[in-house]
């Protein structure tokens, strides 16, 4: 192999070996993104009456309600058997 083809053979194993160290370098933080982002949604209670609206969200509101006062007893005669 003459010497030529050789130093060149050196030379780009050198380029890598720097490519491959450079990972092993202090490397920049990106900041997070200043960009507001938004989107539009249509309201879920458009074209309903008042009442409709106020029943919707009262249905599951007194379910709820009912979970709780049937746990909360539960809860109760268990702390006192302890």
């Amino acid at each position: 192999m003459s010497k030529k083809k050789r130093k060149k053979e050196k030379t780009s194993a050198q380029a890598n070996n720097k490519n491959q160290s450079r990972g092993f370098g202090t490397r920049r933080v990106e900041e997070p993104s200043t960009e507001i982002l938004y989107y539009e949604m249509s309201s879920p209670f458009e074209g309903r009456a008042e009442e409709e609206v106020v029943e919707l969200i009262q249905k599951p509101d007194e379910k709820f309600e009912q979970q709780f006062e049937t746990s909360f007893e539960t809860l109760q005669k268990r702390i006192f058997q302890v």
